[in-house]
């Protein structure tokens, strides 16, 4: 799925808000909204095993993710000075690690009763630490946070549309391409 939707992020974008500001702004203020609006639903739709309702929620962030990721890493390449490019994949592995370690590791341990209670209390309880609602309304707001401060960092201006493409035509073309090299590399 990226690798169709990236021309479309690397395309598409505001002038005035800059170019890849144009998708990480809005794509993580959404990101964070649906954590902070989802919080109580998200546990709920939890206690009562209503997988569908989970599924469409998280289906929702990982395409914002995905997004997200589409538009940072192009931004991370225009950031870096060409003898630093190579330092790129790098900080991604190691944000990537420390995230899902702060994403799955901490919050499962701290979500679970027993964890909890062998660990952190004197007192067992039937709950862990770290609901989920608690988790989406501590990170949703730390995104809309970090989205108000990624308005003041300035971006390098963009002359182009697109160093790919510059209509919706050449765009389309240039995703034929891709997939037409991805084939012949398979074969």
């Amino acid at each position: 799925m990226k690798l169709l939707w990236s021309p479309v992020v690397d395309a598409i974008f505001s002038s005035r808000i800059g170019w890849r500001k144009s998708w990480v702004l809005p794509i993580q203020m959404v990101s964070g909204l649906v954590m902070i609006f989802s919080r109580e639903s998200a546990d709920r739709w939890l206690e009562t095993a209503n997988i569908r309702s989970i599924s469409i929620l998280f289906f929702i962030f990982v395409l914002l993710a995905a997004t997200q990721d589409i538009a940072v890493d192009g931004w991370a390449l225009t950031l870096l000075s060409r003898e630093n490019i190579g330092h790129a994949s790098t900080c991604q592995t190691i944000g990537m690690n420390i995230g899902y370690f702060l994403s799955f590791t901490i919050f499962l341990a701290l979500n679970d009763a027993n964890f909890c209670n062998s660990y952190f209390r004197s007192v067992a309880k039937e709950k862990g630490i770290l609901s989920l609602s608690n988790y989406f309304h501590f990170w949703g707001w730390f995104y809309l946070i970090v989205t108000f401060l990624l308005i003041f960092k300035a971006e390098r201006p963009h002359h182009n549309a697109s160093p790919l493409a510059s209509t919706s035509v050449d765009l389309v073309n240039v995703a034929a391409e891709v997939l037409s090299m991805e084939a012949d590399r398979q074969n």
